[in-house]
């Protein structure tokens, strides 16, 4: 429920206050969660007694995903030819490759990346951070498009997305029930099928969208990613041991904080790219319909990648 409600939040608090108000609201929820958390979570995770913080670890792997966020923000400013976007690029790569020497000579680890080994988690964990990229990559899309195009209001933007997110999120259980009895060929393959679908009419009409369409195509693109994002993640733990489960969960749930990091800043920088160039109004029609491609061939990518898994099933 939680992205259901997100973007409508934000919309109306925008609406009738500032896009301040947006982070002075959620402030008591993180009070809460706080208090309840402190109360509530105990133990330690199996496989970790005796080890000690990876603060070296968890400091590389923050830069490489700050340097990618910050390196797109840069080619939103002066465009992909802009020597600070690659360099920033530059940047990031040779952080990635201390945190990978690190990851496997350094006395502690933040995570067990042996998981990473196994094939199947592999494919799984890129299924999970492209539908999530997906997710979050559409929902700054169409609010920049009906505010700079459709000329409509910020709450307009937001209230469009709630129909489709509340549809989307029932959508989640029943996949689920689908998923136990008969496995994640037939809900994954719905997914896909439904998200490709979406992203397709999406480019189709980029030029000539308007509310009621960008709403009907949100709600397919939402069920298909409802459908599919849980059981994705369900999935993976199938080829993990029991001592790898909190290293699973922890490196799924930071993907998917990342991924709607990444997919924000990445559409972001393609429409402001075009504004470069452009009037917004048409700059966004036509930064859109880019973006609408790249989600469009991630989507097919993730389900190459499910394909695979199948056939890497088969043969094992």
């Amino acid at each position: 429920m939680a992205p259901a409600l997100g973007p409508s939040y934000g919309g109306i608090m925008t609406s009738v206050w500032s896009w301040r108000a947006i982070f002075v609201g959620v402030l008591p929820l993180l009070v809460c969660i706080g208090i309840a958390g402190s109360f509530s979570i105990h133990g330690t995770a199996p496989g970790v007694a005796g080890q000690r913080f990876d603060v070296i670890g968890l400091t590389v792997l923050s830069c490489v995903f700050l340097g990618l966020l910050v390196a797109f923000n840069e080619a939103g400013r002066g465009g992909w030819l802009s020597p600070r976007f690659w360099i920033g690029l530059l940047v990031v790569l040779a952080l990635i490759a201390v945190m990978v020497w690190h990851a496997r000579h350094g006395a502690r680890r933040l995570f067990d990346y042996s998981i990473l080994d196994n094939r199947m988690v592999r494919l799984r964990l890129f299924s999970y951070f492209g539908m999530q990229f997906i997710n979050i990559g559409i929902s700054i899309v169409f609010p920049l498009y009906v505010q700079d195009v459709l000329g409509d209001s910020a709450m307009t933007a937001g209230l469009m997305l709630l129909p489709g997110s509340l549809i989307g999120s029932f959508a989640a259980p029943f996949a689920g029930q689908a998923y136990d009895r008969s496995g994640l060929r037939r809900p994954i393959t719905v997914s896909i099928t439904l998200m490709v679908l979406a992203l397709g009419l999406l480019t189709g009409f980029a030029e000539s969208l308007t509310v009621v369409l960008t709403g009907i195509f949100y709600t397919l693109l939402r069920i298909g990613f409802n459908i599919g994002f849980g059981i994705t993640m369900s999935d993976a733990s199938k080829y993990v041991a029991p001592r790898q489960k909190s290293d699973q969960n922890s490196l799924f749930s930071m993907m998917q904080q990342f991924a709607g990091s990444l997919g924000t800043a990445v559409m972001s920088a393609v429409i402001a790219a075009q504004t470069l160039h452009m009037p917004v109004s048409s700059a966004t029609v036509s930064g859109s319909r880019i973006d609408f491609i790249i989600l469009l061939v991630l989507a097919l990518a993730v389900g190459a990648c499910v394909a695979i898994s199948f056939r890497v099933r088969r043969e094992a």
